[in-house]
């Protein structure tokens, strides 16, 4: 398995540099996320570290030894795509097998060692049974599966999945997340896996990697990013939230001019309050937030209403989530106060 260190690594296309510079160490077995939203460069950051692309500047170590120019092959990583890439005039068996067959690696791989492996990973990936048949016979499920092992076949030190399971339906999403973080677990290849899904992100990682504008804005668990976001933009970012304009007075905080029943240990001034749609109470105390509720839609087990909190001033549109039984009507108004908040400047 291989530990990855990236040192000052930047990349630029014509005259933008898309990743400016990062650091990151990455060790040996962890199963790492790059999350962010379309065009932040974590798909750049993977192909970097694959070889598809060359760093302009900084070092890429893997397993300590500088891989900054080397060939892909030469690196041992594997890859799965977002649209399989599997070859529809071969088998399943060949698929996978045909990494090892072009592989430029000495001594060459013979033909009862190819056998041997390919059928291994079948198993592994729960497929075997599928060996003989050809891509177009196979649901999308089964065909990221198969891509994982064609790219487990060379023994990679390092597994990079960029975007894999964008092209599936939710249901089958959620299943192979499940069924490749036990695959890991079993496995214990280092793995880097890019998406713009918070929700994948937090269920697979055992570290995430959120990034803005080609920056890194946060590394760490998902509690850690969850729970403890170091900016407005990691908290808005990963899960739900909302958020008001408020002045921070003497340790209390004042919305509309009126202070609500929100401690700050900030200094006094502006600042932005932010809180999860399910951090909140209904209250009828002086010091609640009131809104005006604009719509509202059913979630699973809970109702999410969305509020107009403009009062006299200008207008600021949140969310928050109620029970079920909760009465809300479209015009009617509502108080609460959050529980679980956030300030940031």
């Amino acid at each position: 398995m291989g530990s990855i260190h990236l040192k000052k690594v930047s990349k630029v296309f014509g005259e933008m540099k898309v990743i400016p510079s990062i650091d990151l160490e990455i060790d040996n077995g962890e199963f790492v996320v790059f999350v962010g939203p379309s065009g932040c460069g974590k798909s750049t950051l993977l192909r970097m570290i694959g070889g598809l692309d060359y760093a302009d500047e900084g070092t890429l170590l893997i397993e300590g030894q500088d891989a900054t120019l080397s060939e892909p092959h030469a690196r041992r990583v594997g890859f799965v795509f977002q649209h399989y890439a599997l070859f529809r005039h071969m088998s399943v068996f060949e698929n996978v097998a045909f990494g090892l067959r072009v592989s430029r690696r000495k001594p060459k791989v013979s033909e009862e060692d190819i056998r041997s492996r390919v059928t291994n990973l079948l198993e592994l990936v729960q497929l075997d049974w599928l060996a003989g048949r050809y891509p177009p016979q196979l649901s999308g499920g089964q065909r990221q599966r198969i891509a994982l092992a064609r790219a487990l076949a060379v023994e990679p030190k390092v597994l990079l999945l960029d975007e894999p399971f964008g092209a599936l339906d939710a249901k089958v999403r959620k299943d192979l997340r499940r069924w490749l973080r036990e695959f890991h677990d079993r496995t214990g290849h280092t793995t880097f896996f890019v998406t713009h899904d918070q929700e994948e992100a937090l269920e697979l990682a055992d570290r995430v990697v959120v990034m803005s504008q080609g920056k890194v804005e946060q590394v760490g668990t998902a509690d850690d990013v969850y729970d403890r976001p170091n900016s407005s933009f990691v908290f808005s970012f990963i899960g739900e939230s909302s958020h008001l304009p408020i002045t921070v007075q003497n340790g209390h905080v004042v919305f509309e001019g009126v202070q609500v029943a929100v401690a700050a240990g900030e200094a006094d001034g502006p600042g932005q309050l932010y809180f999860r749609p399910q951090d909140i109470v209904l209250s009828d105390g002086p010091q609640s937030i009131q809104g005006t509720v604009t719509a509202q839609r059913r979630l699973a087990g809970t109702r999410i209403a969305e509020l107009d909190t403009s009062g006299d001033g200008p207008a600021h549109h949140i969310e928050i989530e109620l029970p079920l039984s909760a009465e809300v009507l479209i015009g009617s108004k509502v108080r609460f106060s959050p529980t679980k908040w956030r300030i940031f400047r």
